[in-house]
């Protein structure tokens, strides 16, 4: 089923429940699970026991109750999906941070190689679980925010212009719609700020859905990025980077209504 519906926001463990029940990835495809993370402490606790030593640590340091229980949310589900992806207990997934600090499975030689990332904004995330290569993600919420002048100062001059040129009553859309590309591009990297924004530019198509990223930083490396955007709804944005071409990008819903494929 193909359809460019908003992505829908739900309970997390309906999210998980439909990781379960799908097939493993085919090659060349990217599957994507929004979910919010509001949850009882039941969900909870069951999502706290799946973490290991290190998450645990950081989920302890955080101040507001609300904010750790997200983090336990989010990191929990994560965990689900990769364990389902991969056919097994969401406890026994290994996981290890690079030297950028870039997190990716410790895999055994014989599992499927997958990439992941996670994003999360004003109570909602999403997850991307890919089979098509390095994967970055985004999510953000649209806020207030000094558009023109955060793009003059960090983004790429030709990405300043642009959202300067857009009609102010949609100048505030088109600036996030540069970030969370720009964001997921930094995830799927794996470098995060330490690769100045202004290290790349992105080359929209006239649909202001596809994305090239031109490069101008180094450490962009020889391949290229591609970028995709996500139907979020009303207010919101969110944005898939890829080193693949035209991966096939399915959206998870839950069992009944099936799921939906993000058309190329």
């Amino acid at each position: 089923m193909t359809r460019e519906a908003p992505l829908r926001f739900d309970a997390p463990e309906s999210c998980e429940a439909a990781a379960r029940a799908a097939a493993p990835l085919a090659a060349g495809e990217i599957r994507v699970h929004p979910f919010r993370l509001a949850a009882g402490s039941e969900a909870r606790d069951a999502w706290a026991a799946t973490l290991d030593a290190g998450e645990r640590a950081r989920a302890s340091r955080f101040v507001r109750g609300e904010d750790r229980d997200r983090y336990v949310v989010a990191h929990g589900v994560l965990r689900g999906l990769l364990g389902a992806a991969l056919g097994i207990a969401p406890r026994r997934v290994r996981l290890r941070t690079g030297v950028s600090g870039k997190p990716s499975l410790d895999r055994s030689p014989r599992a499927p190689a997958l990439a992941f990332g996670l994003s999360h904004s004003d109570g909602c995330a999403l997850v991307a679980i890919s089979a098509a290569g390095e994967v970055g993600v985004d999510l953000e919420r649209e806020r207030d925010v000094e558009a023109l002048a955060i793009a003059r100062h960090h983004f790429a001059p030709e990405e300043a212009d642009a959202i300067a040129r857009a009609p102010a009553a949609t100048r505030r859309a088109c600036f996030f719609r540069h970030w969370v590309a720009k964001e997921a591009v930094l995830k799927g990297i794996g470098t995060g700020l330490t690769l100045p924004l202004d290290g790349f530019a992105l080359r929209f198509d006239d649909a202001l859905v596809r994305a090239r990223v031109i490069a101008r930083d180094p450490r962009l490396g020889a391949v290229s990025w591609n970028v995709r955007m996500l139907p979020a709804g009303d207010g919101w944005h969110a944005a898939i980077a890829t080193q693949a071409e035209a991966p096939r990008i399915v959206v998870g819903y839950d069992e009944a209504a099936g799921s939906a494929s993000v058309p190329n």
